[in-house]
């Protein structure tokens, strides 16, 4: 759980990761039990998502630091819809069961509905991202479009949808253009709301610069790009970045 206010809350983003932590451990360890706990965050997705919208919502406010935008409750990222349509779709490959692969796909509908329309899309020079936090100005954070850009990926290999296959289309043409925009003299950026408010500091990857590394190497094993392969290099050596082969 989340804490917020010294109160803890329930949070999409830290349940699914969880759910997925477990998976992983089970494809390593063939240990049943975390397969049964994976199972389990995904029966909540199941049980929590929107029949209408198909999000699952966070039940706080949240002020978003650069921009200053509060998004007020309940709101959606498009990290978490990704993240649980990785592990949705994961579920599906292993137990056939259509109810995981059928939520998954009520997930991708708000993707691409612009933030102004209530959905999760903004819009970098004619390109589509789906973003982590629904902000206006736009905040454009770089590990939330990859991992929902992941998640979108990962349900082209579950299912011939058309409008799926139409959201990576997209996914992948913003994911070679973004990716230069975020690079920098000490490490990658976290997100460009720098640009998007104008005048304001450049929030650092920090932390975030070694998943982004991991991140370009994961599309770089199945959409090989010169883009990637440069700032896989590049950006690794800010910190010393092991790279894996």
């Amino acid at each position: 759980m989340y804490i917020i206010d010294k109160k803890p809350v329930y949070d999409p983003t830290y349940i699914i990761q969880y759910g997925l932590s477990e998976y992983g451990f089970f494809v390593s360890t063939l240990d049943k039990s975390h397969f049964e706990t994976a199972r389990k965050i995904a029966e909540w997705l199941l049980d929590n998502q929107d029949v209408v919208s198909g999000c699952w919502y966070y039940c706080y406010n949240y002020t978003h630091k650069f921009t200053k935008f509060v998004l007020k409750a309940p709101w959606a990222s498009a990290m978490a819809q990704g993240q649980a349509i990785s592990l949705l779709t994961r579920m599906y490959s292993i137990t056939n069961e259509y109810k995981y692969i059928s939520a998954a796909k009520k997930a991708t509908k708000m993707l691409d509905v612009p933030i102004v329309s209530g959905g999760l899309a903004s819009e970098m020079w004619g390109r589509t991202v789906y973003e982590e936090y629904p902000t206006i100005p736009y905040s454009l954070t770089l590990n939330g479009f990859m991992f929902c850009a992941l998640g979108i990926y990962d349900l082209t290999q579950a299912t011939d949808d058309i409008q799926v296959a139409a959201l990576w289309d997209k996914a992948k043409d913003t994911l070679n253009f973004m990716v230069p925009l975020y690079d920098g003299d000490i490490m990658s950026a976290y997100c460009l709301s720098h640009v998007t408010v104008g005048n304001v500091q450049r929030d650092w990857a920090d932390r975030y610069n070694s998943i982004h590394v991991t991140m370009l190497q994961c599309f770089e094993s199945f959409i090989p790009s010169p883009t990637f392969k440069f700032y896989i290099k590049r950006w690794a050596s800010f910190f010393g970045v092991v790279i894996n082969k």
